[in-house]
């Protein structure tokens, strides 16, 4: 955990140094505007994280990645005091026509001087897409870990926010062994995956070997860990508690879901 408190606390210091300087700040929207957080440091931290994971046995991996989650989103939620949505306009390269645009902008407040801190935000969230990729690459499912977690948190927390980065990871480069754009990440969780992976054998009659022969399968289909199906989608999956989203998926194609058991939507 070391290294995500090392990197946050030099995105801390790196505000504050510039928060002290803001005389030689530019000024945009009656805002004293921070420039980017050094990428060297970025990538420093990333690679001492992927050194913690090659020593460690796969077990050891899945709850270290869900601690550093839990972590992210303890430090990204208090990395900023508000945001504003701001209208902007810019100009087509081709036509040179203006073109009305929305975006976000993060503020903070340091010695009653408000400060637009948006560069430093879009850093962090390099960051985190950076471990996002790295976590995929080794085979850890993040997207389940970000869901499992999101169900415990308090009400404000940022892991929306941290599926939205965990998606465009997968469909990133960084770290990515093969160079090639991974596939979208599964929108559906674990259990969701074991309900219809059940429901689909279930309705062919037939009957699996066991519980781990069953994880070995949804591994090889769906990705993941052997291990990360079984503890987060078959040991903890007691009933139907998936059935609203799996009755909106299955009719998406025509097909009428019903616990466990499916029909040909009339």
């Amino acid at each position: 955990m070391e290294n995500i408190r090392a990197f946050f606390n030099y995105v801390d210091d790196f505000k504050i140094e510039q928060f002290k300087a803001k005389e030689k700040l530019r000024k945009e929207r009656g805002y004293s505007v921070l420039g980017n957080t050094d990428f060297e440091m970025s990538c420093k931290y990333v690679e001492k994280i992927a050194n913690k994971l090659f020593s460690m046995c796969k077990e050891d991996r899945e709850i270290y990645v869900k601690l550093i989650v839990s972590l992210i989103d303890n430090y990204h939620l208090i990395c900023y005091d508000r945001i504003e949505l701001i209208t902007y306009e810019i100009s087509d390269a081709f036509t040179n026509e203006r073109i009305e645009c929305k975006g976000n902008v993060y503020i903070e407040t340091f010695n009653k001087d408000d400060f637009d801190i948006s560069c430093v935000v879009n850093d962090i969230d390099f960051f985190i897409e950076s471990l996002f990729c790295l976590f995929l690459d080794f085979g850890i499912d993040v997207h389940s870990i970000i869901e499992k977690s999101k169900e415990k948190a308090p009400l404000y927390n940022e892991y929306e926010r941290m599926k939205e980065i965990c998606e465009k990871a997968a469909e990133s480069y960084i770290f990515s062994r093969s160079g090639k754009v991974r596939k979208k990440v599964a929108l559906a969780n674990t259990t969701q995956q074991v309900d219809v992976i059940r429901t689909f054998i279930k309705s062919a009659g037939v009957e699996y070997n066991n519980d781990t022969a069953l994880a070995k399968f949804i591994s090889w289909l769906c990705g993941g860990t052997e291990d990360s199906v079984r503890k987060n989608g078959i040991v903890p999956n007691t009933g139907y508690g998936n059935e609203n989203e799996l009755k909106k998926q299955f009719a998406s194609i025509g097909i009428d879901y019903d616990k466990g058991t499916i029909k040909t939507l009339m």
